[in-house]
């Protein structure tokens, strides 16, 4: 009894630890939807407008942006969550332009709960949630910063092996040596 107990001690405190480094682990969902996204997109009025984030601050998807979607199997987006909070999907640079071509929304009883939306470009995202994750120290003329980094080599592969599965139109450079840290 007492193995038992000390087995759900020690699975009970990885899970809670889990939850702390990976918010997106802690959300409540049913459904992740994968986005193939335009970054510049016809807004309800017909009017040319830019992207920044799948979700709009109201709650509402930005539809005008969606070319393709998927709805992702339940193993599939449990990969998706452990990844995306995982301190190895994260490590290189980014660059600032951001213009996405790829999104991941969780839904609950058919409204966002979370969501994040991402460009393999330059290599950075928008999330609804912080990700602890992806804090590093960087050292600039001898002082340390902690700044938010891109993804890793591994996630931007892993995300890539998504878009090509489900066919979506933009496959990125994965290996751009721009993002390698020095």
């Amino acid at each position: 009894m007492k193995f038992v107990l000390t087995i759900l001690t020690i699975g009970t405190s990885f899970l809670s630890l889990m939850a702390q480094e990976n918010p997106y682990a802690q959300i409540e969902f049913d459904s992740l939807v994968i986005y193939d996204i335009e970054y510049f997109y016809r807004d309800e009025d017909g009017k040319r407008a830019r992207l920044k984030t799948i979700v709009k601050p109201d709650g509402s998807v930005v539809n005008g942006s969606i070319k393709r979607s998927v709805r992702l199997k339940k193993n599939e987006a449990e990969e998706f969550t452990t990844r995306l909070g995982n301190k190895g999907s994260f490590g290189l640079n980014s660059a600032a332009c951001f213009d996405p071509h790829f999104a991941a929304i969780y839904f609950l009883e058919g409204k966002p709960a979370a969501h994040i939306t991402i460009c393999l470009s330059c290599n950075t995202y928008q999330p609804s949630q912080k990700i602890p994750a992806s804090l590093v120290d960087r050292e600039y003329d001898g002082e340390v910063y902690r700044v938010t980094s891109g993804f890793s080599l591994e996630y931007r592969e892993y995300l890539n092996e998504l878009k090509k599965k489900y066919g979506f139109h933009t496959i990125s450079e994965i290996d751009n040596p721009i993002y390698h840290v020095d």
